[in-house]
């Protein structure tokens, strides 16, 4: 049964919330969970209070990584690089700086063990019509920001096709030696060039990382590695047969 918050319970959770850790905050407001806590304290506007990434709290947060001293999760250590301090994404294993980790006093460094471009592809992957339906909405919204966005998308695409230069004669001999038909699917309908290590993930722009792909193939394979994309697929599939 779901425990009405009454001004009582609002007033010892104003007294604890934002700097009272969760053991507190439940023994407090039993039996309500974190996620009720949090929401309640949303509904009456409270938040929690966003801390500096000043030099005593990195000496900090890498003092209690080289400890262990950590509650529960486990991750990669804090290290300097050039001066910044930083960890390595599980998920891309690319060394970035704790500012491109969202906060999790549970994770190693008090930073989680997932970059946030790695989690935005998580989430896209997963909830993919939710996303393009909030971009859309954030487009409507900011339509001067969502300018700037794709300006500096295609300055970036513009950067990785310098990598390399592919000619109408090398791209006819691609064709020809797939029979003019979509690599992925057999399909021969609007076929286009697609980048088998895509541009984004470091792939070359020359004909050796080149594969005809149907349209449909090409925008579902979108920044996946074939074999990315082969499993998202069989993941989809496996969906629709519930």
């Amino acid at each position: 049964m779901r425990t009405a918050w009454t001004a009582e319970r609002d007033a010892v959770l104003k007294g604890l919330w934002p700097d009272a850790p969760w053991a507190t905050l439940r023994a407090a407001l039993a039996p309500s969970t974190e996620v009720a806590i949090t929401h309640r304290a949303h509904r009456i506007g409270l938040g929690r209070k966003t801390r500096e990434d000043t030099p005593e709290h990195v000496v900090w947060l890498r003092d209690r990584a080289a400890t262990g001293n950590l509650r529960r999760g486990t991750g990669t250590p804090i290290t300097s690089v050039d001066g910044q301090d930083g960890k390595v994404c599980n998920k891309c294993s690319a060394w970035k700086p704790l500012t491109k980790f969202c906060r999790k006093t549970d994770c190693t460094g008090g930073r989680r063990n997932i970059c946030t471009t790695c989690e935005g592809r998580l989430q896209y992957a997963n909830h993919r019509l939710k996303c393009i339906d909030q971009a859309r909405k954030y487009q409507l919204r900011h339509p001067d920001k969502a300018k700037i966005i794709r300006a500096a998308s295609r300055i970036r695409r513009l950067e990785w096709l310098k990598t390399g230069k592919i000619t109408a004669s090398e791209w006819r001999q691609c064709l020809i030696a797939h029979n003019f038909r979509c690599v992925y699917c057999g399909s021969d309908e609007k076929i286009e060039m697609d980048h088998v290590i895509p541009l984004s993930r470091g792939g070359p722009n020359r004909i050796e990382n080149i594969a005809p792909a149907c349209r449909r193939c090409n925008l579902s394979k979108h920044d996946k590695t074939p074999d990315e994309w082969r499993a998202h697929q069989q993941k989809v599939s496996a969906k629709c047969h519930f």
